[in-house]
């Protein structure tokens, strides 16, 4: 399991974070969708060992547009 946490984006407007995975250096993917400003975490369970997993973060407003990647962080498991 890999706990992603951020932190909150300072626009109120924002509405939305967008979690993308690399898996061992592959294209990026959508995983998941996190609803509402504040809400700054997100679990992914589907990981197996051995692999070394990229995740970056995009934040999305009420108008569906969206911010540039956060850095992306790394974690092999």
């Amino acid at each position: 399991v890999v706990k992603l946490l951020w932190k909150p984006h300072a626009d109120s407007s924002i509405s939305t974070y967008i979690v993308e995975r690399s898996v061992n250096g592959g294209e990026w993917k959508y995983v998941s969708q996190v609803q509402g400003q504040l809400m700054a975490e997100y679990i992914d369970t589907f990981v197996r060992s051995g692999d070394t997993y990229s995740y970056r973060i995009i934040a999305q407003s009420y108008d569906k547009i969206r911010a540039y990647p956060s850095q992306p962080t790394q974690i092999k498991i």
